[in-house]
């Protein structure tokens, strides 16, 4: 009992410790590879950052990777060329630019846990040209149901988020 009482301690401190450590780098344009993230124990949820939270299973650990090209599409739709998730099942969903970092949410699939290729996101309503931020997120809230902001928060490698800054010609 007591072993088991320490165990669920110390996976929670180290949930609280991997969260608080991981920041927000709004300037990456290039593919990024989330190494293990492991989350806190049970069903116990941790604060982030900007308020929004994280919950996973004991032990789970998330990892991806998003690959994605500039792209001309009619504005509804944009396509993922590779994305790779392991350890659970996760989203990707399109940020539009804001300055020059991932704003606003305008899009987003649910992806099944392993690669994917040629995924198409639909988007909420038709967009003008301009850069969007492809960004790979976990479901780890109610499985299937994406909420962010809120517990299906982006899937990191230490503080970089897992996205990629792309251009989308409207034509």
């Amino acid at each position: 009992m007591r072993t088991t009482r320490t165990t669920f301690v110390a996976l929670t401190a180290l949930g609280v410790l991997v969260v608080a450590a991981c920041g927000s780098d709004n300037n990456s344009s290039s593919t990024t590879v989330a190494t293990p993230t492991t989350a806190a124990a049970g069903s116990a949820t941790t604060a982030a950052a900007g308020g929004s939270a994280t919950t996973a299973a004991a032990g789970a650990a998330v990892t991806g990777s998003l690959d994605a090209a500039d792209q001309t599409s009619d504005g509804t739709e944009l396509t993922v060329k590779s994305v790779t998730i392991n350890g659970a099942a996760g989203f990707i969903a399109i940020h539009q630019d804001a300055d020059g970092a991932p704003g606003p949410v305008v899009g987003h699939v649910a992806i099944p846990e392993g690669d994917s290729s040629n995924v198409v996101v639909k988007l909420d309503s038709k967009v003008a040209t301009g850069a969007f931020w492809p960004m790979l997120h976990l479901d780890a809230g109610t499985k299937g149901t994406y909420e962010f902001p809120g517990p299906d928060g982006p899937v990191k490698s230490g503080s970089d988020i897992v996205m990629k800054k792309i251009t989308l010609t409207v034509g």
